[in-house]
Protein backbone atom coordinates (compact mmCIF):
# COMPACT_ATOMS: atom_id res chain seq x y z
CA UNK A 1 0.00 0.00 0.00
CA UNK A 2 1.37 3.70 -1.32
CA UNK A 3 0.46 7.15 0.17
CA UNK A 4 -0.52 9.24 -2.64
CA UNK A 5 2.31 11.46 -3.51
CA UNK A 6 2.75 15.15 -0.98
CA UNK A 7 -0.35 13.68 1.12
CA UNK A 8 1.04 14.57 4.50
CA UNK A 9 3.57 16.68 3.46
CA UNK A 10 4.77 20.10 3.06
CA UNK A 11 6.69 21.52 0.89
CA UNK A 12 9.52 24.42 1.66
CA UNK A 13 11.85 25.76 -1.25
CA UNK A 14 14.51 25.36 1.57
CA UNK A 15 13.82 22.00 2.97
CA UNK A 16 12.24 20.25 0.33
CA UNK A 17 9.16 17.66 1.47
CA UNK A 18 9.02 16.76 5.09
CA UNK A 19 6.29 15.38 7.44
CA UNK A 20 3.45 17.65 7.67
CA UNK A 21 2.91 19.30 11.07
CA UNK A 22 0.47 18.45 13.44
CA UNK A 23 -1.29 21.98 14.61
CA UNK A 24 -4.87 23.29 15.50
CA UNK A 25 -6.39 24.99 12.37
CA UNK A 26 -5.32 28.23 11.58
CA UNK A 27 -7.60 31.03 12.85
CA UNK A 28 -7.53 34.62 10.81
CA UNK A 29 -6.29 37.45 13.19
CA UNK A 30 -8.88 38.96 15.46
CA UNK A 31 -10.07 42.61 14.48
CA UNK A 32 -8.81 44.64 16.97
CA UNK A 33 -11.65 47.09 18.46
CA UNK A 34 -11.20 51.01 18.48
CA UNK A 35 -8.93 50.64 14.86
CA UNK A 36 -9.13 53.34 12.05
CA UNK A 37 -10.03 51.70 8.84
CA UNK A 38 -6.42 51.26 7.79
CA UNK A 39 -5.87 48.99 10.44
CA UNK A 40 -8.83 47.12 9.49
CA UNK A 41 -6.85 46.86 5.85
CA UNK A 42 -3.72 45.70 7.00
CA UNK A 43 -5.80 43.12 9.17
CA UNK A 44 -7.84 42.25 5.98
CA UNK A 45 -4.66 41.80 4.09
CA UNK A 46 -2.82 39.70 6.25
CA UNK A 47 -5.57 37.34 6.70
CA UNK A 48 -5.71 36.76 3.13
CA UNK A 49 -2.22 35.95 3.29
CA UNK A 50 -2.63 33.52 6.24
CA UNK A 51 -5.16 32.04 4.47
CA UNK A 52 -3.55 31.76 1.23
CA UNK A 53 -0.11 29.97 2.84
CA UNK A 54 -1.95 27.85 5.54
CA UNK A 55 0.96 25.88 6.23
CA UNK A 56 -1.00 22.38 6.30
CA UNK A 57 -1.62 22.98 2.17
CA UNK A 58 0.86 22.31 -0.64
CA UNK A 59 1.40 25.80 -1.83
CA UNK A 60 1.68 25.83 -5.65
CA UNK A 61 3.90 28.67 -7.65
CA UNK A 62 0.77 30.65 -8.65
CA UNK A 63 -1.07 30.92 -5.57
CA UNK A 64 2.98 31.69 -4.08
CA UNK A 65 2.91 34.25 -6.22
CA UNK A 66 -0.26 35.89 -5.23
CA UNK A 67 0.18 35.66 -1.71
CA UNK A 68 3.60 37.47 -1.41
CA UNK A 69 3.23 39.78 -3.57
CA UNK A 70 0.24 40.76 -1.58
CA UNK A 71 1.98 41.21 1.36
CA UNK A 72 4.99 43.41 -0.40
CA UNK A 73 1.80 45.38 -1.86
CA UNK A 74 0.84 45.72 2.62
CA UNK A 75 4.36 46.71 3.27
CA UNK A 76 4.49 49.14 0.59
CA UNK A 77 1.05 50.62 1.98
CA UNK A 78 2.04 50.40 5.42
CA UNK A 79 5.34 52.94 4.91
CA UNK A 80 4.73 54.80 2.17
CA UNK A 81 1.32 56.39 4.68
CA UNK A 82 2.36 59.48 6.08
CA UNK A 83 4.52 59.41 9.44
CA UNK A 84 1.84 59.34 12.02
CA UNK A 85 -0.24 56.64 10.92
CA UNK A 86 2.85 54.47 10.16
CA UNK A 87 3.26 53.37 14.10
CA UNK A 88 -0.12 51.98 14.72
CA UNK A 89 0.06 50.21 11.07
CA UNK A 90 2.84 48.49 11.55
CA UNK A 91 2.45 48.15 15.02
CA UNK A 92 -1.05 45.77 13.62
CA UNK A 93 1.29 44.16 11.14
CA UNK A 94 3.61 42.92 14.22
CA UNK A 95 1.08 41.95 16.35
CA UNK A 96 -0.68 39.37 13.73
CA UNK A 97 2.97 38.50 12.74
CA UNK A 98 3.72 37.45 15.90
CA UNK A 99 0.23 35.87 16.63
CA UNK A 100 0.76 33.55 13.67
CA UNK A 101 4.76 32.96 14.48
CA UNK A 102 3.91 29.57 15.02
CA UNK A 103 2.68 28.77 11.35
CA UNK A 104 2.30 31.26 8.41
CA UNK A 105 5.32 33.23 10.24
CA UNK A 106 7.67 30.68 11.03
CA UNK A 107 10.35 31.35 8.92
CA UNK A 108 10.55 27.85 7.29
CA UNK A 109 7.12 29.07 5.86
CA UNK A 110 6.78 32.92 5.42
CA UNK A 111 9.07 32.39 2.06
CA UNK A 112 7.53 30.23 0.64
CA UNK A 113 7.35 30.64 -3.17
CA UNK A 114 9.30 34.08 -3.05
CA UNK A 115 12.03 33.07 -5.78
CA UNK A 116 8.77 32.75 -8.23
CA UNK A 117 8.04 36.34 -7.76
CA UNK A 118 10.03 38.10 -10.58
CA UNK A 119 7.56 41.29 -10.81
CA UNK A 120 9.51 42.34 -7.27
CA UNK A 121 13.02 42.81 -9.05
CA UNK A 122 15.92 42.40 -6.93
CA UNK A 123 16.58 44.82 -4.89
CA UNK A 124 12.93 45.04 -4.07
CA UNK A 125 12.90 41.30 -2.97
CA UNK A 126 16.08 42.20 -0.50
CA UNK A 127 14.31 44.87 0.93
CA UNK A 128 10.79 42.86 1.37
CA UNK A 129 13.15 39.76 3.09
CA UNK A 130 15.02 42.15 5.50
CA UNK A 131 11.24 43.91 6.40
CA UNK A 132 9.70 40.61 6.74
CA UNK A 133 12.98 39.07 9.03
CA UNK A 134 12.84 42.60 11.11
CA UNK A 135 8.92 42.16 11.95
CA UNK A 136 9.77 38.45 12.74
CA UNK A 137 12.68 39.32 15.05
CA UNK A 138 10.72 42.18 16.70
CA UNK A 139 7.32 40.57 16.49
CA UNK A 140 7.18 39.90 20.42
CA UNK A 141 6.80 42.76 22.24
CA UNK A 142 8.19 40.91 25.60
CA UNK A 143 11.66 40.45 23.36
CA UNK A 144 11.69 43.84 21.32
CA UNK A 145 13.24 46.48 23.18
CA UNK A 146 16.46 43.79 23.60
CA UNK A 147 16.22 42.65 19.77
CA UNK A 148 16.12 46.55 18.84
CA UNK A 149 19.31 47.39 20.97
CA UNK A 150 21.22 44.76 18.59
CA UNK A 151 19.77 46.09 15.13
CA UNK A 152 21.95 48.43 13.51
CA UNK A 153 18.52 50.84 12.21
CA UNK A 154 21.24 53.11 10.04
CA UNK A 155 22.21 50.31 8.23
CA UNK A 156 18.95 49.27 7.62
CA UNK A 157 17.78 52.06 7.18
CA UNK A 158 20.66 52.98 4.19
CA UNK A 159 19.29 50.33 2.30
CA UNK A 160 16.37 51.30 1.21
CA UNK A 161 15.45 53.42 -2.13
CA UNK A 162 13.48 55.59 0.30
CA UNK A 163 15.47 56.88 3.10
CA UNK A 164 11.42 57.33 5.00
CA UNK A 165 11.23 54.26 5.49
CA UNK A 166 14.42 53.80 7.71
CA UNK A 167 13.65 56.76 9.50
CA UNK A 168 9.95 55.24 10.05
CA UNK A 169 11.45 52.12 11.50
CA UNK A 170 13.71 54.03 13.63
CA UNK A 171 11.42 56.21 14.92
CA UNK A 172 8.59 53.34 15.64
CA UNK A 173 11.40 51.51 17.68
CA UNK A 174 12.94 54.63 19.25
CA UNK A 175 16.56 54.26 17.56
Amino acid sequence: MTNPPNRGTVTTPSMGPRPAVNMPPIKPAQVLPNTSGLTVTVQTMMNKFITDTNIKLQLQQPQAIKAQEGLWKLIQLIFNRPPNEFPELWGAFLSIVHEHSKDVFHPNYVFRGIQYVPSMGAVNKRNYIRIINLALKTADPTTRSVVVRQLDFKHIGRQFKDASWGNKLSDFYRV
